[in-house]
């Protein structure tokens, strides 16, 4: 079946684009009409692969373009050579889009101010979800694999009805190379060396392609492979938040007087201190895919992808964790030594706690990530007018986490868990926050003499993660005639996710029974320093010695453990359409999409395994529309109503029920509703040149419910849950009315926002001919909303920046390209757990700007440089103005090497 590698020639951008957004009614989207006999003849065979970055550019805009919906696509510069080094970095350049950095790269996406527990990504048609370390989430996460494993992403920001439902906020196509995409055999090889500005090291990150077909073009293959390490490193102040707690005494008060101390609403840090962090991550992602044309009206598709992710952490901390303790042991026993500075806001910004206790704490992680997923794609031409494709797959992906961690701890003289007499009882810590990005921290004691140090608490944390999805979708396409066509299908998937967790966690369970003593030695660790605190710190011996001693067991972590296993059946029916009204045309398509969802969710709840089963439908029509009044102008409108299924976390009934005294039920909710909106997107664009866009794009979601905790009174037998679990008391409370304490669907709330984008080769510059070689990408999203929290609180989502914005300058010719983008994303909320606004965290406004430069020394060979995050944008968080964290683990990265293709 030759013709799925061929498009017409009096229409290429036309056939391009329809290749690019995945339409199968490319007979619709032609801008002249044929007779069904010349369709048959005229084709040629073309290569649809960008060659430079001004090339790719133009091949997304055309799938823009062309598109019924509002879609942005990024193409590959050129064989295994994506615009960025990491797939998040390339979405952050797309309207709306900004990405979450983890280890120094981008890793999930908000789109449109909805957060990636709203975004759906689809790896080579399918939907699927990547793990790297222990979660619970939906989310897939972008630095699963290399970005050169890639030749074309899209962001669907509208949806249709033969979509699959899900996303709120967008759904995202990522799609690895398939053979047929090349004209010819191909070998490609890129091997760089990776140059961190904060850890010192250089990295090796090395990828290669090769695709061959047969002298027929009946059956190809490609082979891809990318290999990275990296090392991440990062030092900064750090408070985990700030507190308004009452403290027992107050010696720096006036004549001492209790009564005369702060009262609650005097601010002061959880634990000042700074953070150190070195990890280093190693990624290997491989992938291949396999075509093959039995016959003319047949093609089979096998795409195979894995990817494997280590990260090693270490990450010692100095900590006076008494601030973090409200209790007797805690800030109860706690004195204020110093009050030297309070401002206008009532925050402590220097001053001093006395009797407090402090830890040195060893800590090493690690996170792991295994990925694999097989696809089987059959595209079959039943007639001329009518074809069908079959989409088979199943992807699993794998995540382990580890957490060990040993705690040396100094404790108040007035803490009864206090085993030992140090060398120097005291215990004050002070803070000077007068910097914030800079405080001062001081101890009273002696922080190198392991004589002041006690063995107090073992930490082994351990989490596996795994999820499972599989898909089995057909769908059809009828012409009825040149200007409609109607396409109809149905979806049966499956997701399943398990979670599992255990640990040992024995604090102040140190004795010599236990064959450790309290007491530490110089041989249970090291002096070191790590940025501004110079102590004494376990080390992994020592770690080892301990957690071996036998009095610490695994125990399970109950409401941690969780399963959920979905299964969706959907069936959609959906009419494209392509018409000339006047000398307009009017392309789009308007359907109707049906899923009902069977939900199994099992957690413990009371030491109980419960599994609840519960089951949903929901209809959702869509109707898209693109109006071009002229060759240069398209307008748009699109209206969805759509659907994102809540997190497994969400859905556990995992938690606890109290039958004695008052009844009560703190639990999960395996009964949430999905996410509803209706959503509104409009969108004029301007096609003014070559190459070259101005758009502006409104768009709305009217978001129907949003998941608050709230607490009710409701009768067991509406809770769903089986009455052995009310024990003995099942005769007295299984009518009963319970106190419930959990997730319920919310009010929901409102969104909207302007999209503003402008993109130019700049051909039209005066003077000399390498000015005109000029071009610019630039775009500007505004975004508002408000959610409702609870009965008597409202915010934005958490995640949404109010601004963001890109920008892109480049130059290239055949020998020499250069390119620097700057990516803008404004300040948001990254928490508004709490009813108290004060204690909302925000996150600092951030600009992101990189350099990539390439050179082209013969048409097989090329030099290549990139700088990544030239200034050294960091992340700070702050909770009302008091400094939270600084995430600088990113720092600069320089990445040089040569490609080679032949």
């Amino acid at each position: 079946m030759k013709n799925y590698k061929k498009y017409r020639k009096t229409s290429l951008c036309v056939a391009i684009s329809s290749l690019l957004v995945g339409f199968a009614s490319t007979k619709l989207q032609a801008q002249e009409a044929e007779t069904k006999e010349e369709k048959k003849d005229d084709y040629e065979v073309i290569q649809v692969v960008a060659r430079g970055f001004a090339d790719s550019l133009g091949l997304a805009l055309n799938a823009k373009r062309m598109s019924s919906g509002s879609v942005d696509t990024i193409m590959a510069e050129d064989i295994a050579d994506f615009p960025d080094q990491n797939l998040a970095d390339s979405l952050q350049r797309i309207p709306g889009v900004a990405i979450s950095r983890s280890n120094g790269e981008g890793s999930t996406i908000t789109v449109r101010g909805l957060n990636s527990s709203f975004t759906r990504t689809h790896l080579n048609g399918m939907q699927t979800q990547s793990i790297i370390g222990g979660t619970s989430t939906r989310t897939f996460q972008f630095n699963t694999f290399a970005s050169e494993l890639f030749n074309r992403l899209e962001v669907h920001k509208t949806t249709n009805a033969s979509m699959d439902e899900g996303s709120l906020g967008a759904t995202v196509g990522l799609y690895t190379a398939r053979p047929f995409d090349y004209a010819e055999d191909v070998f490609a090889v890129n091997v760089q060396g990776s140059y961190s500005s904060e850890s010192g090291d250089t990295s090796p990150r090395t990828s290669a392609v090769v695709s061959w077909t047969n002298d027929d073009d009946t059956f190809g293959a490609v082979f891809s492979a990318a290999y990275s390490e990296r090392s991440v490193y990062s030092d900064a102040p750090n408070t985990g938040r700030w507190e308004d707690d009452v403290l027992s005494t107050c010696t720096a008060c006036a004549d001492g007087d209790p009564a005369n101390q702060p009262p609650a609403g005097y601010w002061h840090p959880r634990f000042p201190r700074y953070v150190f962090g070195e990890s280093d991550l190693e990624r290997t992602g491989l992938t291949s895919s396999f075509q093959w044309i039995p016959t003319d009206s047949t093609q089979l598709t096998l795409d195979i992808l894995y990817s494997e992710n280590n990260t090693n952490t270490f990450g010692p901390a100095l900590t006076p964790i008494g601030l973090a303790r409200t209790g007797s042991t805690g800030l109860q026993q706690s004195d204020w030594a110093r009050l030297d500075v309070v401002d206008s806001a009532d925050t402590i910004i220097v001053g001093a706690i006395a009797d407090t206790d402090i830890r040195s704490e060893y800590v090493s992680s690690q996170a792991e990530g295994d990925f694999n997923q097989v696809t089987l794609n059959l595209e079959q031409e039943i007639t001329d007018d009518f074809n069908m494709t079959v989409l088979l797959g199943k992807s699993n992906s794998e995540g382990y986490s580890n957490y060990d961690s040993l705690i040396y701890e100094h404790f108040s003289d007035n803490d009864e868990r206090k085993n030992i007499t140090y060398a120097d009882n005291s215990a004050t810590v002070g803070w000077d926050f007068t910097d914030m990005l800079n405080p001062v921290i001081d101890y009273s004691f002696d922080l190198t003499n392991p004589a002041n140090w006690e063995v107090s608490e073992l930490r082994n944390d351990v989490t596996n993660s795994e999820a499972e999805t599989r898909t089995a979708k057909v769908d059809f396409n009828y012409f009825l005639f040149d200007e409609l066509s109607i396409a109809f299908g149905y979806a049966d998937e499956l997701y399943a996710m398990d979670v599992y967790r255990e640990r040992r966690n024995n604090p102040y369970n140190i004795d010599n029974a236990c064959g450790v003593s309290p007491a530490v030695t110089a041989a249970d660790g090291s002096v070191q320093t790590y940025i501004n605190d110079t102590y004494f710190v376990a080390d992994h011996a020592a770690y080892v010695k301990v957690r071996d001693a036998g009095c610490f067991p695994f125990s399970d972590v109950d409401g941690s453990i969780r399963n959920a296993e979905e299964n969706s059946a959907s069936y959609y029916v959906q009419a494209n359409f392509n018409a000339e009204l006047g000398d307009m045309v009017l392309r789009g398509d308007a359907g109707v999409r049906h899923v009902k969802t069977d939900l199994a969710s099992t957690g413990i709840l009371s030491g109980e395994t419960v599994t609840v089963n519960h089951e949903y439908s929901n209809t959702l029509p869509s109707v898209n529309l693109a109006l071009e009044p002229n060759e240069e102008l398209v307008l748009r409108a699109s209206w969805a109503k759509v659907m994102s299924r809540p997190g497994l976390g969400n859905i556990s009934p995992a938690g606890s029920i109290t039958t004695f005294g008052e009844p009560k039920v703190n639990s999960g909710n395996p009964f949430l509703a999905p996410f509803k909106a209706d959503t509104i997107d409009l969108t004029a664009e301007w096609y003014f040149a070559e190459g070259a866009l101005v758009s502006i794009a409104y768009f709305q979601k009217d978001i129907e419910s949003f998941p608050e905790t709230i607490t009710t009174v409701r009768n067991w037998q509406d809770l769903g849950l089986d009455d052995s679990l009310l024990g003995a008391q099942v005769g007295d409370l299984k009518d009963a009315d319970f106190e419930v304490n959990r997730l319920e669907d919310g009010a929901g709330g409102d969104l909207d926002g302007i999209e503003i984008q402008y993109q130019q080769p700049l051909t039209f510059l005066p003077g000399p001919e390498w000015m005109k070689k000029f071009g610019v990408i630039a775009n500007l999203t505004f975004v508002d909303s408000e959610i409702s929290y609870g009965t008597d609180r409202k915010g934005p989502l958490t995640g949404q920046a109010d601004e963001s914005a890109n920008f892109t300058l480049y130059w290239e010719d055949d020998v020499f390209s250069a390119r620097i983008s700057a990516a803008y994303r404004g300040e948001y909320y990254s928490n508004l757990g709490s009813s108290d606004s004060e204690k909302w965290r925000t996150i600092d406004p951030t600009t992101n700007i990189d350099i990539s430069l390439g050179y082209q020394v013969s048409e097989q060979l090329s030099l290549n440089l990139e700088a990544i995050n030239i200034t050294k944008e960091t992340e700070i968080q702050w909770m009302d103005g008091r400094l939270i964290d600084i995430n600088n683990g990113q720092g600069m990265t320089v990445q040089f090497g040569v490609s080679y293709k032949m």
